[in-house]
């Protein structure tokens, strides 16, 4: 294929790309054809095309990318631009989602490929929750907010349980939620279910009047009553303190002494006598 190619001595020297040319021979001054041979051209150092180590993103870090045959005398081109690769390969600035090629040159040949990463898993909305005090009754109990079916919500201790609405209901005590997703990112948040209220008790002890006509006591004692004022049966503004307090009687039967505590619960009931 190669024309007007000049012979002297006996030689001759022609010039082409890189690649393989057969049929290579020629015809002399009297006509007679050589017999036929072939040649290959190859650039010099041709690059390898980029390989990729590519790291997939986690539920706390995002994915990144290594050149795994870096060549450190090697020029690297990446389309679209904005990426850079540093001295060990890494790649950095690269957009999450964004295809990438990358070419090398080296000697005047190149070779390229391609590579993309992803940005870190996205991890569910730490739990949070709304919480319904305990009474005189029941335990406490809790509400996941916008609770979401489509996760995976666990709780420990396994003391307590999360419905399929998200109420947690179970023992009184402190509990670690955890929710996860379908990528198995997590986050957990500690929920408090209240105990149950103690109902208060009352205790009366009496002692009668001195004097016929004259005033005696009765002496109350009480177990989980904060000091204040309270009602105990038809006494008014009775002053509690340190868990005791007395009233002033006459003689006679009073019956109904009970008291309602601070939290609103109300003790057993006791009658007292007072006898002239």
């Amino acid at each position: 294929g190669f024309t007007n190619v000049t012979v002297t001595g006996g030689t001759a020297t022609v010039k082409g790309p890189a690649g393989t040319y057969s049929g290579l021979s020629i015809t002399n001054q009297d006509g007679c054809t050589s017999n036929i041979e072939s040649a290959s051209l190859t650039d010099p150092n041709a690059p390898d095309a980029p390989t990729f180590a590519v790291t997939d993103p986690t539920c706390t870090a995002d994915g990144f990318a290594v050149i795994s045959n870096f060549v450190n005398t090697a020029t690297y081109t990446f389309t679209p631009a904005g990426p850079s690769v540093g001295t060990t390969g890494e790649i950095t600035g690269a957009l999450f989602g964004q295809n990438y090629t990358v070419e090398i040159e080296n000697n005047g040949c190149t070779a390229s490929a391609a590579f993309q990463i992803e940005e870190q898993l996205v991890s569910p909305t730490v739990p949070t929750f709304t919480v319904t005090d305990p009474t005189c009754f029941a335990v406490g109990f809790a509400q996941i907010d916008g609770y979401d079916n489509a996760l995976t919500y666990t709780i420990s201790p396994n003391t307590a349980t999360i419905d399929a609405s998200g109420e947690i209901t179970g023992a009184a005590g402190t509990y670690t939620v955890t929710v996860q997703n379908a990528d198995a990112c997590q986050n957990s948040a500690q929920v408090v279910i209240g105990e149950e209220l103690s109902d208060p008790t009352i205790a009366v002890s009496v002692i009668d009047p001195a004097t016929c006509g004259g005033n005696g006591e009765i002496n109350f004692t009480f177990t989980n009553v904060a000091d204040g004022t309270y009602t105990i049966g038809g006494f008014t503004n009775v002053t509690v303190t340190g868990g005791t307090a007395t009233v002033s009687a006459t003689a006679g039967t009073y019956s109904g002494l009970s008291i309602t505590n601070q939290d609103g619960c109300t003790s057993n009931i006791e009658s007292a006598s007072l006898t002239d």
